[in-house]
């Protein structure tokens, strides 16, 4: 099982662009406490601070039913989010469309 998003996303932080890959990961805040990390996937090659993005997020670390429980009650269409490095913010999300779903290639599906 894995949580897998659509969101607008857009860094925030003045005059810093980020360069995307295909294991381009950022933190997203569920709440005040939980930090869940995500795969953020795109054709997009650099992201330009301050411009908005439709993307595809895979939380690999919302795998079990454990985790999405702390989370479920965050998520909604149009649910916003905090995007982190660490401690820093680095920009905001929106949740456009969700659904937690069996990820065949990640193991069993029940």
């Amino acid at each position: 099982m894995m949580l897998k998003a659509k969101a607008r996303i857009k860094f925030t932080v003045a005059d810093k662009n980020y360069r995307a890959h295909d294991k381009f990961y950022v933190a997203f805040r569920f709440g005040e406490q939980l930090i869940f990390s995500g795969r953020i996937r795109s054709d997009v090659h650099e992201y330009v601070s301050g411009t908005e993005y439709n993307v595809d997020v895979d939380f690999f670390t919302i795998d079990n039913e454990e985790a999405y429980a702390m989370v479920k009650h965050t998520l909604s269409n149009n649910a916003r989010f905090v995007m982190c490095a660490g401690s820093r913010i680095i920009g905001d999300a929106v949740i456009t469309a969700f659904v937690y779903e069996c990820m065949p290639v990640l193991g069993a599906c029940g």
